[in-house]
């Protein structure tokens, strides 16, 4: 995997592939039929790949180990891969270049050759289309005139090797003489070739004792992935192959990531489905001393709940934790907040280059605002106060990015104690990070990063920072904001414009654009207020936050509501009253359940969820009523009252002949009778694809045009038959499945309590 960009100083955690050779060598007479030319069948090797070499149906046991097997796969489907390539590149590739011999005399793979390979590719390319050389290729060089025979190239004469991999790929497509190749004979029989490596690939690794090492695997499945990018990157061929099993990697990278002290909750929904990413991650260090062996997908164990416990700490890299401690005088701050102002922090200069700190009002001044992590060791509880040595060190980190007068606010030490002037100064935090000339992010892990732009990327999107609640209104509301690393301040707009990795190993596949594009999306500003919405319960679903009363003002500040409109703080039905229109897809989350009469379709809370997007239109809203919510959607009408089984989960609606689907209880949920019961999809129309989200409802009564209904718990239409889009494949059997008789019906409007 050497050809994949790995941060230097991380490489030493990447896997290294061993070179096994105990079975034949490739013969280069083409991958498919290469186990039958040594007497195997291919069809019957991955059943094969079980350590225990368990048979499966009729297929007779090899004579051999599973390493010779394991040796076998590595010449067939690596090296037969590597060739099927340098056949459609047409330019020969020397395998022997891909073998080294370590320090003892072991031998490994290593795929660095594969990289200037690829140049060369793409210079072939650039001659066969006989691409001008006037031709300005950016930056990197701007190529000259053709030599002619008799001219002598001097050193300082930009030539092909002299560009870019990326500058000669971008040179290939902009020629106006560009077309696709013709015949596409040999991009057929490599994109069947890759089909022959997935279809092998999928049943060895689903095995619970597969013979095959993650080394030997990956190396496989990131070749194919790697290989389909630069044939898309230089031919613009596309190849529509299968992915590879993605849940065996998940599952090893995640015990590797796990075995570095990585937190899932922090790392799982990162690119989570992208092979380069998935390994890009498990070689990143964690920067974590304590293991999270306990924690899930969702929240992390070691998360504390009691918001006293936590305590402020010593900055440990400059000071031997013995410095004096600067407690603020509250009264200072409830004096400016009494004058409508908002309290900061000025560092004054004396004589002798000593320092003191004064409470000031930073209102119309130049200021910088502090995002951190309460549990990070900035956060004090009880008291306003810092040790010296931390209020040093952010003087030091704003000083780099404003003027030497530069204000500091930080919420330990801007905001009271006191109950009625902290209400008060959480009223004007909007207005605090709004206006702020920067809001700069202090993390515990990130400030120990360094150079690397793309680690830089991952690193913020597993931080612990972006996984609390209070983080997310202070990114969203700033104008600019900057992630502090080990060795300087980026503001994040800058991070995620440079999106090209440095080196020329994009072209093997690029995390660094949708890296960038994860960023930009926790921070995107959705003018349209039902929109926002939903787009904050879609960032918050893997927040989480220490105090839960603090969900609904996180959520009213960064909806634009009033603080001071509620008596005390807002409470998730005030925030649901203070909209006129809601997202129809609210009905749809399957969070918990507000059990209040009105309200008890309604989510309690948006933190800790199982990650979703929505689906309703700009134009698509739902009212909130004195009943309940008012919605207009496609449903199902049962005919006769409903009695589940505590033993079967899903069964099948039948509407005559030709209308037939099945739904099941995607939250584990069995028996109960339902009367007078129907099917909100959320879905208006007559076509859709098989997967639909649904609730169940009943007492439904019919007034005035409106269903009125109890919510009682979600389902999901997972196969239809009739209302179906034609691509869509589905299995209608109905053997050992309950049947009721249902009407479709297009459109109906609901109030769902």
């Amino acid at each position: 995997m050497d050809h994949l960009g790995i941060p230097e100083e991380h490489r030493s955690k990447g896997l290294t592939v061993p070179y096994l050779g105990l079975a034949p060598h490739y013969d280069g007479q083409g991958l498919i039929g290469f186990p039958e030319r040594h007497g195997f069948q291919s069809e019957q090797l991955s059943n094969y790949c079980g350590r225990s070499f368990l048979k499966r149906e009729n297929a007779k046991a090899l004579p051999f180990g599973p390493e010779f097997v394991e040796s076998f796969f590595q010449e067939w489907l690596w090296f037969g891969m590597l060739d099927e390539f340098a056949l459609v590149c047409g330019i020969p590739l020397d395998m022997g270049t891909f073998i080294k011999i370590g320090s003892v005399g072991q031998k490994f793979i290593n795929t660095e050759s594969l990289l200037p390979y690829v140049r060369s590719v793409a210079i072939k390319q650039l001659i066969y289309r006989d691409a001008p050389w006037g031709h300005d290729v950016g930056n990197s060089v701007h190529l000259k005139e053709r030599h002619s025979s008799s001219t002598t190239r001097s050193h300082s004469t930009a030539s092909y090797e002299d560009v870019s991999l990326q500058s000669l790929i971008s040179l290939v497509m902009a020629s106006e003489t560009y077309q696709k190749p013709r015949p596409r004979d040999r991009f057929s029989r490599f994109e069947n070739c890759l089909r022959e490596v997935r279809r092998t690939m999928r049943p060895a690794l689903i095995h619970f004792d597969t013979i095959h090492r993650l080394e030997i695997a990956f190396s496989i499945d990131i070749l194919c992935d790697s290989l389909i990018y630069v044939i898309l990157n230089i031919f613009k061929e596309s190849m529509d192959i299968k992915a590879s099993f993605f849940e065996f990697y998940m599952y090893r990278f995640g015990d590797r990531m796990m075995a570095g002290n990585w937190c899932a909750a922090r790392t799982n929904s990162v690119l989570s489905f992208d092979m380069i990413a998935l390994y890009f991650k498990s070689v990143l260090p964690s920067y974590e001393s304590t293991p999270h062996i306990g924690c899930g997908t969702i929240s992390c164990s070691l998360q504390s709940h009691n918001v006293n416990s936590l305590h402020a700490q010593h900055d440990l890299n400059t000071c031997d934790g013995t410095c004096q401690v600067l407690v603020v005088d509250e009264q200072k701050l409830i004096d400016i907040l009494d004058s409508k102002g908002v309290p900061g922090l000025s560092c004054i200069e004396n004589e002798g280059s000593a320092v003191n700190f004064e409470v000031v009002d930073i209102t119309g001044t130049d200021y910088i605002t502090i995002s951190h992590v309460w549990s990070h060791g900035l956060g004090n509880p009880n008291q306003n106060s810092l040790p010296m040595c931390q209020i040093k060190r952010l003087f030091r980190y704003i000083q780099n990015i404003g003027s030497p007068n530069v204000i500091l606010w930080i919420d330990t030490l801007a905001v009271p104690t006191n109950l009625k002037y902290k209400r008060i100064a959480i009223t004007k935090l909007r207005s605090v990070y709004e206006k702020a000339y920067g809001v700069l992010v202090i993390d515990r892990h990130l400030v120990r990063v360094g150079h690397n732009v793309l680690e830089r990327k991952i690193q913020l999107l597993c931080s612990e920072w972006m996984r609390r609640l209070w983080t997310l209104q202070e990114g969203r509301l700033a104008t600019r904001l900057y992630i502090q690393f080990c060795h300087e301040a980026v503001a994040v707009e800058d991070l995620c414009d440079v999106d090209e990795v440095q080196v020329d190993n994009f072209v093997f596949g690029d995390i660094s654009r949708p890296a960038s594009l994860a960023i930009r999306l926790h921070f995107a500003h959705q003018e349209q207020l039902k929109r926002r919405f939903m787009d904050l319960t879609i960032d918050m679903a893997h927040r989480s936050v220490t105090v839960l009363t603090d969900e609904p003002i996180c959520l009213a500040t960064m909806l634009d509501l009033p603080l001071e409109q509620f008596k005390a703080y807002p409470s998730m039905v005030d925030i649901y009253r203070s909209l006129s229109v809601l997202p129809p897809d609210l009905l749809f989350l399957e969070n918990p359940k507000l059990d209040i009469p009105g309200f008890r379709w309604a989510p309690s809370t948006f933190l800790n969820q199982v990650s979703h997007d929505y689906h309703d239109g700009p134009d698509d809203t739902a009212l909130l009523m004195e009943d309940g919510l008012r919605i207009r959607r496609s449903c199902v009408m049962f005919k006769d009252d409903l009695h589940f089984s505590d033993s079967i989960q899903d069964y099948l609606v039948r509407e005559g002949p030709d209308i037939t689907f099945l739904y099941y209880d995607n939250q584990g949920k069995r028996g109960g009778s339902y009367l007078n019961a129907a099917m909100i999809l959320n879905y208006l129309g007559s076509k859709f694809h098989s997967y639909i989200q649904a609730v169940l409802v009943d007492d439904l009564v019919l007034r005035d045009g409106i269903y009125y209904c109890r919510f009682r718990r979600h389902l999901m239409i997972r196969k239809w038959n009739g209302l179906a889009e034609e691509r869509d494949e589905l299995d209608t059997g109905t053997e050992d499945r309950y049947t009721f008789d249902g009407e479709f019906r297009q459109e109906e409007t609901f109030c769902v309590d």
